[in-house]
C-alpha cells in the first residue's frame, strides 16, 4: 500500500514460520504503548483468549498512521504482522494488485490463474478507486453543493450590486449634471459613483466575515479538514467578492460617466 516507512525495516522472506514473530506498528501504536521510548527490538503480547496461547510479536519497523475506514475515524493502534508466519491464516484474504491492464482484461487474467491453482476458490473483485470514492460520497457531495450555492450567491451578490449602484447613479443624475457643468470631468464622476460601492462593499465584507466566523463552525462538521478561522480561505472569499462588487459596479458608474449634463439637469 506504499504506507511510508519510517523506522527499522519492513517485513520481508527471512521472516518464516520458524524465526521469531515480528511485527511493524504505527506511530500511534508507538505513541500510546512507548512514549519516548524506542520500539523497536521492544516485544509486545496478544491475548487470543484461554483457548490459545499468547503471541509474541517483536518490533522491526514503525510506519505512519493510516485510516481504513472513512476519512473521519479517529487514528487507533495498529500492528501489522507477517501472514507467512501466521500458523492458523485466515481464508478470507484481500490483495492489492497494481497493473496497466484494462481492469476487464486483468480481472480474467487473474481468474484463469487463480482457477488453474483450484477452482474452488472464490474471487470478488474491486477497484481500489471505488472503494475510496465511496467513503468520500457524502464529502464529495457537500463540496458539490457548496460550490453551487457559493457560485449561485456571487451571481446573486452581482445582480444585486448591479442594481443598487445603478439605483444610486440614476437617483444622481442631478448632482451628477450639476457637477459636470461646473467642470467635473468623467474620471472624477466615476471615482464618485465607485467610492459609494467601495464603502458598501467594506460594509458588506466586515458583516459577512463576521457571520461566516460563526456559521463556518457548522459547515466544519459537514465537511472533512475544514478550519473554520483558515486565513487562506477567508482571503480567497474577500478576494473574489470584492472583484465581482467592482466588476458589477463599474459598468453603472461607468454610464453614470457619460451623462449628458444638459440632459440631466432638463430632465430634472
Amino acid at each position: 500500500m506504499e504506507i511510508p516507512l519510517l523506522r527499522g525495516r519492513d517485513i520481508g522472506g527471512s521472516d518464516t514460520p520458524g524465526s521469531p514473530a515480528v511485527a511493524v506498528v504505527n506511530e500511534t501504536f508507538v505513541r500510546k504503548f512507548y512514549g519516548d521510548k524506542d520500539p523497536l527490538g521492544q516485544a509486545f503480547r496478544v491475548d487470543e483468549g484461554a483457548a490459545a496461547p499468547e503471541s509474541i510479536y517483536q518490533i522491526v519497523g514503525v510506519v505512519k498512521d493510516t485510516k481504513y475506514t472513512n476519512l473521519r475515524e479517529d487514528l487507533t493502534p495498529i500492528a501489522y504482522v507477517a501472514r507467512s508466519q501466521d500458523k492458523k491464516p485466515d481464508t478470507d484474504v484481500a490483495v492489492l494488485i497494481r497493473s496497466d491492464l484494462p481492469p476487464d482484461s486483468l480481472t480474467s487474467a487473474v481468474e484463469h490463474a487463480v482457477a488453474a491453482v483450484s477452482p474452488a476458490i472464490l474471487i470478488q473483485f474491486t477497484l481500489l478507486q471505488t472503494q475510496i470514492r465511496d467513503t468520500v460520497q457524502r464529502e464529495r457531495l457537500m463540496a458539490t453543493l457548496t460550490g453551487f450555492f457559493g457560485a449561485l450567491a456571487a451571481l446573486l451578490t452581482t445582480i444585486g450590486l448591479y442594481g443598487l449602484i445603478s439605483y444610486m447613479a440614476m437617483s444622481k443624475r442631478s448632482e451628477i449634471g450639476i457637477r459636470m457643468a461646473l467642470g467635473a470631468d468623467r474620471l472624477r464622476v466615476l471615482k464618485l459613483i465607485m467610492r459609494e460601492a467601495v464603502q458598501l462593499l467594506v460594509v458588506g465584507l466586515v458583516l459577512g466575515t463576521t457571520l461566516s466566523l460563526f456559521a463556518s463552525r457548522a459547515a466544519r462538521s459537514l465537511l472533512y479538514g475544514l478550519k473554520n478561522n483558515d486565513p487562506a480561505t477567508f482571503g480567497a472569499a474577500v478576494a473574489l467578492l470584492a472583484t465581482v462588487a467592482a466588476a458589477a459596479s463599474f459598468v453603472p458608474a461607468r454610464r453614470a460617466s457619460r451623462l449628458n449634463p444638459l440632459e440631466s439637469l432638463r430632465e430634472e
